[in-house]
């Protein structure tokens, strides 16, 4: 019930009180949890009860106030931000067990910071030079390029894009202001369909009669 002394700003607070205290987008960083199995077998509810667990490793624990936004990306792993810089670096390389299957926490990175897109199912004709070409091109200028994928001196044909900046390039949406949903690299080629510039992910497919 409300009473005729509340204000706006009461019921705005009242309604927002169980989510996370707002933290500049700059002091957030994402962390990177690669996890196939994991995340094609269990829901983000599983996956978060698990991780909510007091057996878990005591660095994780201390961490959790610092830890938000998990997010699980089926059959690939589970993204989260960190507003802690010491947890940042506590935590890469550590290993955990989520619903009884090992993972280890990625290591982070200076570039984990910024906007990325990561290539996937690249033609094999399209070299590096061209995929940095193009992006300049729509002024979204690359200022790393990286395999997706690198154990050893195993490396993914997939190529992980950084940009120089936290948000979303400008580039990567069109004149009408919506997410580019086609890259060609080669004209007249295959086509890079992109469902949304929030998911970071660029998927390329082989173009049928013309469309997708």
């Amino acid at each position: 019930m409300e009473d005729n002394g509340t204000t706006e700003i009461d019921l705005r607070l009242k309604a927002m009180a169980p989510l996370p205290t707002p933290v500049e987008a700059k002091a957030c960083t994402r962390m990177w949890i690669p996890a196939a199995r994991l995340t094609a077998e269990h829901h983000i509810d599983e996956i978060l009860r698990s991780l909510a667990s007091d057996t878990q490793p005591e660095i994780w624990r201390h961490a959790r106030p610092h830890l938000r936004d998990f997010v699980r990306i089926p059959h690939q792993g589970i993204a989260f931000l960190c507003t802690s810089d010491t947890a940042l670096h506590n935590l890469g390389g550590i290993q955990l067990k989520i619903c009884d299957i090992p993972v280890t926490i990625r290591k982070y990175s200076l570039y984990d910071k910024l906007y990325f897109v990561d290539l996937l199912r690249l033609p094999n004709d399209v070299p590096d030079q061209r995929i940095y070409e193009w992006f300049v091109e729509r002024e979204a200028r690359p200022v790393l390029i990286t395999p997706t994928y690198v154990h050893g001196l195993l490396q993914s044909h997939g190529r992980t894009i950084y940009f120089g900046e936290v948000g979303c390039p400008k580039g990567l949406f069109d004149s009408d202001g919506n997410p580019l949903r086609e890259i060609y690299f080669v004209e007249d080629d295959k086509p890079c369909f992109t469902p949304a510039p929030t998911p970071r992910v660029y998927d390329i497919r082989r173009r049928q009669h013309g469309g997708r």
